[in-house]
């Protein structure tokens, strides 16, 4: 498969009749992945709200500022894991077994969602880890595999994340506007309640990412075929 007809292919998901599929099937993604991450994740997502609004009681703010960020990359990773298509029930034991392999290789992944421009890298390298045997020749053809699929399908992903990264600024600055109409200061407050709301919408850029994951994987399977084996 040549890159250029790869690059065509991808952009067939944005004729009418494929899109409209693919929302519907988003959209029926996204309802069950809710469903998971807050049946096992709402003690989580409720400490990310108390690290919200404890900097008004507690003078060591940045202490919830850490405590948030480390809370957002664990959610991360539980709506990666909530939104993957799988045979297994998803409950206590599937997210216990799918962090505990992933474990070793989470101080690498924020290397990997440091910008909007690796986000796709970072949901892509879990995807493939989660359905790999595990371990850290899987975790770097996982990796690989990611960089792949990214690149044979720019211009999908481009236009797809121009789009989700369009409502996330738009959400910010409304949420910005609120911190400075309320006299709130700017840092940390503003920031935990990015990291709060950004928590909440995990699900919807994850669950279009995983669905797209999902497609293309099945339609160039030969390009990670052998990297997979």
């Amino acid at each position: 498969m040549t890159l250029v007809q790869s690059w065509m292919d991808s952009l067939t998901l944005l004729k009418p009749k494929n899109f409209q599929l693919f929302v519907m099937v988003t959209i029926k993604s996204i309802m069950e992945a809710y469903k998971v991450y807050f049946r096992s994740f709402w003690w989580a997502m409720l400490l990310m709200g108390m690290c919200a609004v404890a900097p008004y009681f507690f003078q060591n703010q940045n202490y919830f500022f850490y405590i948030s960020c480390w809370l957002y990359e664990l959610l991360f990773l539980a709506a990666c894991f909530s939104t993957r298509p799988s045979i297994l029930q998803k409950d206590c034991t599937y997210f216990v077994l799918q962090f505990k392999r992933i474990a070793l290789f989470w101080l690498f992944m924020p290397l990997l969602s440091w910008s909007s421009a690796t986000y796709y890298g970072y949901i892509f390298t879990v995807l493939f880890f989660a359905d790999s045997e595990g371990g850290p020749k899987s975790f770097f053809r996982s990796l690989w595999n990611a960089l792949k699929m990214i690149f044979f399908n720019l211009p999908l992903i481009l236009l797809l994340g121009g789009v989700i990264y369009a409502f996330g600024w738009i959400g910010g600055r409304c949420l910005e506007r609120l911190v400075i109409a309320y006299d709130m200061p700017i840092y940390p407050q503003f920031f935990l309640l990015c990291n709060m709301f950004g928590a909440l919408l995990l699900p919807i850029g994850v669950c279009i990412y995983t669905n797209i994951y999902v497609k293309r994987l099945h339609e160039q399977f030969d390009l990670y075929l052998n990297e997979s084996q």
